[in-house]
């Protein structure tokens, strides 16, 4: 590591010997260090995302710690954490002799992920049901067309009256989602209206004619 480079917490260490040998000014007219507002936005944030500190502050010169270093008052400094981190303000006046801090936690969540999304059985056959599962992670799953709200691996029931695509979506607490859908396909019931031979009886040798009225399906005799 090179021996001259100074961390912040060196950096924040040095400042506070100085104002310590220094001492106050004593000087009334002199402005002390104050901080209006330190901010992050956004707040939570998507791991691998970015969001930006601003610092509001007069009286002295600011500085963050966890490497963002000095700062200039109202004006945003963009960071990527790669975890929830805590980050402090430093605002400090050597003629003041005073320090003032002040501290935001950014917030890292997990991105949100869908590993499956399926229905069975599928087809049904319509005033039938099926089930939905969805397994997914790092959010809040929902399901349209009425579904509503599920838990990841934990199937719902679902009875469509026709032919329906349902869509998931998982959004996490930083608002980035991610969805999947899955389409049910309901068929008509099975339905026979006739089945009859004609003619019958028949004479031994004979024929007689087989005719199948149905709906629905596939006839097979």
């Amino acid at each position: 590591m090179d021996p001259l480079k100074i961390t912040s917490s060196i950096f924040l260490l040095l400042i506070i010997i100085l104002n310590t040998a220094c001492g106050s000014s004593g000087d009334e007219s002199v402005e002390k260090p104050s901080i209006t507002s330190f901010s992050a936005s956004p707040n939570p944030i998507t791991v691998g995302d970015t969001t930006t500190l601003t610092a509001v502050f007069s009286g002295g010169n600011g500085f963050i710690d966890n490497d963002v270093g000095a700062v200039t008052s109202g004006v945003g400094v963009t960071v990527t954490p790669t975890a929830t981190t805590t980050y402090t303000l430093t605002v400090y006046s050597k003629s003041a002799g005073a320090i003032v801090t002040s501290t935001v936690t950014v917030t890292v969540v997990p991105a949100p992920s869908i590993t499956s999304f399926s229905a069975s059985p599928n087809p049904i056959t319509v005033g039938g049901t099926t089930t939905l599962t969805a397994v997914f992670s790092g959010g809040i799953g929902i399901i349209d067309n009425g579904v509503g709200a599920v838990t990841s691996g934990v199937g719902v029931t679902g009875t469509p009256t026709a032919t329906t695509t349902y869509t998931l979506t998982v959004t996490n607490a930083a608002g980035a989602s991610v969805s999947s859908t899955v389409t049910v396909t309901v068929v008509p019931a099975l339905s026979i209206t006739s089945f009859s031979a004609s003619p019958n009886p028949i004479t031994v040798g004979g024929t007689t004619t087989l005719t199948a009225v149905f709906s629905g399906g596939i006839g097979i005799i």
